[in-house]
């Protein structure tokens, strides 16, 4: 082989290697990262969903306020437990 076929050879291998990288990144992919619109709206309504119930959950737990103190039920119920089983 000459000097002048080596060279062509060694310059198509170059330019079949150019083409094999940049080709993908010029053309576009079906990448299932990529997002839709579909897929963006039903994440949406996903968090939209998410958000709904941690406002609500926010709320009850900011709000919420016991109309009896349990605490002090139990330990009234707790003392006349106390009472009866000690007089027996």
């Amino acid at each position: 082989m000459n000097r002048n076929k080596v060279m062509l050879i060694v310059l198509a291998v170059m330019v079949v290697a150019v083409i094999i990288v940049v080709t993908p990144a010029i053309l576009p992919t079906d990448d299932p990262d990529q997002s839709t619109p579909a897929a963006q709206q039903t994440s949406g309504s996903k968090q939209n969903q998410k958000e709904k119930a941690a406002l609500e959950a926010a709320t009850i737990m900011t709000t919420w306020t016991p109309t009896v103190s349990n605490r002090a039920g139990m330990e009234h119920r707790s003392r006349s437990q106390r009472n009866i089983t000690t007089h027996c």
